[in-house]
């Protein structure tokens, strides 16, 4: 199984009210966008605020992605 493969089972199971990978990453194109870059050059400080605008549990109905929603995440988590 790919990483694909993987995100679209774990996004399936997923509650549909939560936050999925490509609304994440959706946002986080917009973000870039807004700043001047290319669609093809999000940043990761661009994840992390998709990430924050998507999931704050103050500001939003979606408070539960409980997968790594970046490449950055998942490269850089360590395994306990």
């Amino acid at each position: 199984m790919n990483l694909t493969e993987a995100i679209f089972l774990i996004e399936s199971a997923i509650r549909p009210d939560s936050v999925t990978h490509l609304q994440v990453r959706e946002r986080a194109v917009e973000l870039a966008v807004m700043s001047g870059r290319n669609a093809l050059n999000v940043s990761k400080a661009d994840w992390e605020q998709a990430k924050q605008e998507l999931t704050d549990p103050s500001g939003t109905e979606c408070t539960q992605p409980s997968i790594p929603l970046s490449p950055y995440e998942s490269a850089n988590q360590n395994p306990t």
